[in-house]
């Protein structure tokens, strides 16, 4: 028997009638993928984000392998924690200077442009560095709990302003 890790991931119905469906790729995500990355050639954005074909609805493709017949027989592992995190931590910790190699590396593996300097300030591709670091650790940590975490690491105003923009959106 494996874990029920698939049933809080796959789309309601996927593998029984009674699938969670709890963490669905929000539409800002996919938007994000693609402004701040290069969706068709980075390898996160397929593995992450997968579009059911009996509803057309969004569903988290990461924790949802195609091969598990039955509820709670998924034998997918959670990270704890990986290596991208840890290169990411020290991209923040190291400032733009020094941290952007870190940042750079993740991007390379996902297969995306790297970010350099002349992308980054007011009106550019990201307003700060942090920002850069923030948005990178969305793409590459999605689905992974991590995000709330970030946000609340930058402070209550900084949470509260990307809440609000998310679900005005909406």
């Amino acid at each position: 028997l494996g874990s029920s890790l698939a049933s809080y991931f796959a789309p309601k119905g996927y593998l029984s009638s009674q699938s969670l469906n709890h963490n669905w790729p929000t539409g800002d995500l996919e938007v994000l993928y693609k402004t701040a990355s290069d969706s068709a050639a980075d390898i996160r954005y397929s593995s992450t984000i997968g579009i059911w074909d009996r509803t057309g609805d969004y569903f988290c493709k990461k924790f949802t392998p195609e091969d598990v017949p039955v509820r709670n027989d998924d034998g997918t592992d959670f990270p704890i924690i990986r290596f991208a995190d840890v290169l990411l931590m020290l991209a923040e910790v190291k400032g733009q200077a020094e941290g952007l190699q870190y940042l750079n590396q993740v991007r390379n593996r996902a297969g995306t442009f790297p970010i350099d300097a002349s992308m980054i300030g007011p009106g550019l591709l990201f307003e700060t560095y942090q920002e850069a670091v923030l948005t990178e650790r969305r793409l590459e940590l999605a689905f992974e709990d991590d995000r709330f975490f970030d946000l609340r690491r930058m402070g209550n105003q900084y949470a509260t302003d990307r809440l609000y923009a998310f679900y005005t959106s909406i």
